[in-house]
């Protein structure tokens, strides 16, 4: 066993049980804006996010953008089938099957069907999560409760001791030995019947950083969008 960092998702259980929610309704606050920060063009607590997000119904609510590509790895806001409830009118009973939403990361989604796409050639799962999220701040409670056990094993290339040989032991390279276990902030959206989400232009507002050298989602690339952002 190692001891990792546990997840963006454990944010919430963080803040309420170290006692920073309490402080923010006794100041009055009505929600909190939470994002990851590997995007140079997010916009921290944009105003017109935060005016749409407190006009929604929903506890949740959330950004997104239009996917690129069938391999890009960024969450998928889609929706799945939830429970049952039988209701009897006329003397017909019917059953519905309520369906709720989720972001669902690329390692979890099926390849196939991320890149599956409609009649009119778009990606029938288009909506890419920005990883940016405005919650009421009344349903927290409620959404650590919901995300305790939302646990994801992540595969991980980990040096491990051999109690046997009692030596530090090398996986061959490559090789996914170990899970890694995270909660995800985007859980939060499971948490509510309903969200609510604002579809936002990509070249505005995303610029993944995730290696520092050239090509896609580099450090590199990241400057570019945000030199191009600031000269239109």
């Amino acid at each position: 066993l190692h001891i990792t960092p546990d997840g963006g998702g454990r944010v919430f259980n963080c803040l309420l049980n170290g006692g920073a929610f309490s402080d923010m309704r006794a100041r009055g606050l009505h929600g909190i804006f939470v994002m990851i920060n590997d995007n140079l063009l997010a916009k921290v607590a944009d105003p017109f996010f935060l005016g749409f997000s407190l006009h929604q119904r929903s506890h949740v609510v959330m950004k997104c953008m239009t996917r690129r590509g069938g391999d890009e790895k960024v969450g998928l806001l889609c929706s799945e089938d939830g429970n049952a409830h039988a209701t009897t009118e006329d003397g017909v009973q019917r059953v519905q099957i309520v369906r709720r939403p989720r972001v669902i990361e690329t390692t979890e989604f099926p390849a196939e069907l991320a890149q599956k796409l409609t009649l009119d050639t778009d990606y029938e799962y288009r909506c890419g999560a920005l990883g940016q999220y405005f919650i009421k701040l009344h349903a927290v409670a409620h959404i650590v409760k919901k995300m305790e056990r939302r646990w994801h094993g992540i595969p991980m290339h980990m040096s491990f001791f051999d109690p046997a040989r009692r030596v530090l032991r090398h996986p061959a390279p490559r090789v996914k030995n170990a899970l890694r276990l995270e909660q995800f902030i985007g859980d939060v959206v499971a948490t509510d019947d309903c969200v609510a989400a604002l579809l936002v232009p990509r070249e505005e507002e995303f610029a993944k950083v995730r290696t520092r050298t050239t090509g896609q989602d580099s450090a590199f690339s990241a400057v570019a969008f945000l030199s191009v952002v600031h000269q239109s």
